[in-house]
């Protein structure tokens, strides 16, 4: 889930859960309060209900009270209303002249509740009518009157007065509101904090593991891992942060690993270069000495010297190119070339050359037609003859055969050269095309290798867009495979 999908379900969660919370709360507040009755539908739902029926009642019995006083005197009347009163949970008390004339069995055994109640008319602040809360023997009680005076005096002292007394426990529990409210307010607080955080916790701990591994990174540990824990934004920063790291990892090893192939490109070109300036500086220290005392032994050491003087050529020749190569700054010439005819030429000029004498040479093709390519005349040339160059050092006396074959995989055009030298172990193969890689076998003073000729042939291949790759196995011989792009047939550049 996204941050922002975090955050909306937090604060939704944040109205939902304190509501839903609160509900539940006063379900069950009002269970444990009022559980105390058989009826407890009434004791939750009609407290309220039951104030309203005894101010019914206490308005009946006032007026009964106006138009026939006399029925407030009958013991029989006065217990059924009390019966009535009773079940709600109230009581009634009336005084005539100043006496006590009846009041509730409820109330009978609280005597001072009746000595209360009797002197509460001599109180003249109260007048004929008022209501009033009285404290009896640790209960409250909410008491309301109504009198009649037959002499119009404002006392009602030696009239009828009616008192209704409503135990305090039995009315509505309005201290409830306050309580719930106080409850609500912990639980949003609750629910807010709980909430505020696991999402946080969400945000902040992946930031700080992210924080952690960029100290590391910086202090050059870039094995220092950050585990993607959430599907979040920061999730995909992890994610991202890691590939990076790799990325990072990988370049400092390419790095390193080319500098550790320019160490070993230094070494070789020192010893290769050094090799025939040191037969060149013998054959001249002989000369000098009067060694070659004949004019054979001197025309020897010429053609030593001129041997050793081609090879050193060739070596910066091909030093150059590479340089020139590696660092993108050689010169393409690219042109539509027929690359059937193109190898049917190379193959006739490769018949006559004297290096492939007893060389069987063959060109096979898949399909009639021409097949042309975008390349460049020269380089592609350079191409072939280092992969020439490359066969004849691995082949051994015998049939040695060199092959040429065309033929097209989709829209491209592959060209495989397959000789039967001595083959390469399949553990060589992915190093083939590397710049100074030679095999151990390659690498003699007769057939020489300056370990560049396969690593140009790729440079060459890939600024043409193309693919090269190397197959074989010991004793079958090497097949070097390149594809080229079809040239379009209008227009095509």
């Amino acid at each position: 889930m996204s941050i922002r999908g975090k955050l909306i379900v937090s604060h939704v969660a944040m109205i939902i859960v304190p509501a839903l919370l609160l509900v539940i709360a006063a379900i069950l507040a009002g269970q444990f309060f009022f559980n105390d009755r058989e009826a407890t539908f009434e004791a939750e739902g009609k407290s309220g209900a039951n104030m309203l029926q005894h101010s019914e009642v206490f308005a009946g019995l006032s007026f009964l009270l106006r138009v026939n006083p006399e029925l407030l005197a009958d013991p029989t009347f006065l217990r059924r209303t009390d019966d009535r009163l009773q079940e709600e949970g109230a009581a009634i008390a009336v005084l005539r002249e100043g006496r006590l004339l009846f009041v509730s069995s409820s109330l009978i055994a609280d005597q001072s509740l009746a000595d209360k109640l009797m002197n509460l008319p001599a109180n003249r602040e109260h007048g004929p009518g008022f209501n009033k809360w009285i404290e009896s023997e640790g209960t409250s009680y909410f008491v309301r009157s109504a009198a009649l005076n037959t002499s119009g005096e404002t006392e009602g002292t030696d009239g009828i007065t009616l008192y209704l007394l409503e135990n305090k426990d039995r009315l509505p529990r309005f201290w409830l509101i306050p309580l719930l409210f106080l409850f609500l307010l912990l639980v949003i607080g609750g629910t807010n904090g709980v909430l505020s955080y696991s999402v946080s916790r969400s945000i902040v701990r992946p930031l700080r593991e992210l924080t952690h591994a960029a100290h590391q990174i910086k202090e050059g540990n870039l094995d220092v891992e950050v585990k993607r824990r959430t599907g979040d934004e920061i999730g995909e920063l992890s994610a991202a942060f890691k590939e990076m790291r790799l990325r990072l990892k990988q370049s400092i090893a390419a790095q390193l690993q080319a500098e550790d192939n320019r160490k070993q490109m230094l070494a070789s070109i020192s010893h290769d270069l050094k090799t025939p300036i040191t037969a060149v500086s013998n054959c001249i220290e002989a000369l000098h000495d009067g060694i070659a005392d004949t004019p054979e032994r001197q025309n020897k050491y010429y053609r030593m010297m001129q041997q050793k003087m081609h090879e050193m050529n060739h070596l910066i020749d091909e030093l150059f190119l590479f340089s020139k190569l590696d660092m993108r700054k050689e010169h393409f010439r690219f042109e539509r070339i027929d690359i059937v005819a193109y190898l049917e030429d190379y193959v006739e000029e490769l018949k006559h050359d004297p290096r492939l004498e007893g060389v069987a040479i063959t060109l096979e093709r898949e399909s009639a037609g021409p097949m042309p390519v975008m390349a460049d005349h020269d380089k592609l040339r350079r191409v072939f003859s280092n992969i020439v160059d490359n066969s004849l050092k691995h082949m051994d006396g015998g049939h040695r055969r060199l092959a040429f074959e065309l033929s097209m995989l989709d829209s491209r055009i592959r060209v495989v050269v397959r000789d039967n030298g001595r083959g390469t172990d399949p553990a060589e193969l992915p190093f083939l095309f590397d710049s100074f890689y030679r095999a151990d076998l390659s690498r003699n003073s007769t057939t020489g290798g300056s370990g560049l000729g396969l690593s140009i042939v790729r440079h060459i291949i890939e600024a043409h867009g193309g693919v090269v790759e190397a197959a074989g196995a010991p004793g079958e011989g090497l097949a070097i495979t390149m594809t080229l792009d079809q040239a379009r047939e209008a227009g095509g550049v």
